[in-house]
């Protein structure tokens, strides 16, 4: 039996191991690769990073809009979009980025820190090397077939994203990653910067300062419900009455018995 236990826990410690070795497995450097994806979310995004700038303020410069809120927890959620990078502002694709896409047949999306939470903070440090980085900590769609089939690379996808209440308050971005058939990383592209003309989807204007484009802002889970309110008052007058009760008993009741 002991020799049994000490199998499975090997076993156990293997597979831990051989987990944070796939995590942290992709050696690509992001300097490496090229933006071949264009990336916004269905969020009133802007600019700015700062968690103060979330009201409209038409004086401010970058967010003049304030950041979107979502709320952790109660089952909110947000849209994450991308499709194949269209260089209206070149006028046409360059053929590297062409090529690229053209190898695309998988993606997978993350969740970024924006750099104002990420300040002072070395477990959301950024690292070139994908598979250290601690920016793009959460893992929202593991694997996306792109394009779809019989579908081109210029067909928009998305990926709906319902907030935990283990998210932590902080401004965010989207990123996502492209691979190849062999799972090379090959390309990517982030939802805070646009590197095209500003285009119309689902008949908002996505661009920054505008719609889609750039940060948006989790507020912290509060789990200081009604009900648990409710239950800590009840419990604290129950313990207040307890010892007033036994006080009353301890020094007069008891007393005169």
């Amino acid at each position: 039996m002991a020799n049994r236990s000490v199998q499975l826990l090997l076993f156990a410690l293997v597979g831990l191991l051989s987990c944070k070795m796939t995590l942290a497995s992709d050696k690509t450097l992001l300097s490496d690769i090229f933006k071949i994806l264009t990336v916004w979310s269905n969020a009133t995004s802007c600019t700015a990073q700062e968690q103060s700038e979330v009201d409209p303020d038409t004086a401010r410069t970058g967010c003049p809009q304030g950041l979107s809120q979502v709320q952790a927890g109660n089952g909110s959620n947000i849209i994450v979009y991308w499709r194949g990078i269209n260089k209206t502002a070149d006028g046409v694709t360059s053929q590297k980025v062409d090529a690229e896409l053209a190898k695309v047949t998988r993606v997978q999306v993350k969740a970024c820190y924006s750099k104002h939470s990420t300040k002072d903070r070395k477990w959301r440090k950024t690292k070139d090397e994908i598979g250290k980085d601690k920016q793009c900590f959460k893992k929202l769609q593991e694997e996306v077939h792109y394009p779809a089939p019989g579908s081109t690379t210029a067909q928009v996808e998305s990926y709906t994203w319902t907030i935990a209440d283990t998210i932590p308050k902080a401004t965010y971005f989207f990123r996502v990653f492209a691979y190849d058939a062999e799972g090379n990383t090959i390309g990517y592209g982030d939802s805070n910067e646009l590197d095209e003309e500003p285009f119309t989807h689902e008949n908002l204007l996505v661009g920054p300062d505008s719609s889609g484009i750039g940060y948006w802002k989790v507020k912290g889970y509060d789990g200081l419900t009604s009900g648990v309110v409710t239950g800590v008052v009840i419990l604290s007058i129950t313990s207040w009455v307890l010892l007033i009760s036994y006080f009353v008993y301890e020094h007069y009741i008891q007393k005169d018995d």
